[in-house]
């Protein structure tokens, strides 16, 4: 039998995470949820996937779960009986959230790029940023006054990707 003691029960709606995600043909969102380790990793994981039929229909949930995680899915009863309340409803991802929130879930998702430098800062704050990211990764980065107008070509470059990206 699995341990999950000291993992939290969350979900992860993956369309809204600050990361690409990337889809199968037909498929249109999907809500990863399960046991997660504060300490980062799972003790088991399953998805709850939206797939786009060729029925003019609105995309249709399809529960997956590989085997190493069907443990943690029989400890999840209260999921499956909220879900069979649902069955044959077409439920939306948020919808499908919620119902996780209900029965004890925590959102999981990570909206927020937490290496991403804020657009409002000055460019000396910046650097000192990446500095303190390079310092934590114990990379060498340059202190000479170059450094300074590389950095701010490199931010401008990646301005004008998000830019492009929005359009």
């Amino acid at each position: 039998m699995k341990d999950h003691e000291g993992d939290l029960k969350q979900y992860i709606l993956t369309s809204e995470t600050y990361y690409h995600w990337a889809r199968d043909k037909g498929e249109v969102d999907e809500v990863m949820f399960g046991f997660y380790s504060p300490e980062g990793g799972t003790s088991g994981e399953m998805a709850v996937r939206w797939h786009q039929l060729e029925n003019g229909k609105p995309p249709v949930p399809r529960l997956e779960c590989f085997n190493d995680g069907w443990h943690a899915l029989y400890q999840f009863q209260n999921v499956l009986a909220a879900m069979a309340e649902v069955d044959r409803e077409d439920i939306t991802p948020y919808e499908f959230c919620a119902l996780l929130e209900h029965c004890g879930f925590i959102d999981k998702t990570e909206r927020v790029n937490p290496n991403k430098i804020d657009p409002e800062m000055t460019l000396q704050s910046a650097v000192e940023e990446l500095h303190s990211m390079a310092d934590s990764l114990e990379i060498d980065v340059p202190s000479d006054a170059g450094y300074v107008e590389r950095v701010r070509a490199i931010a401008d470059f990646l301005a004008s990707i998000e830019w492009i990206e929005r359009r």
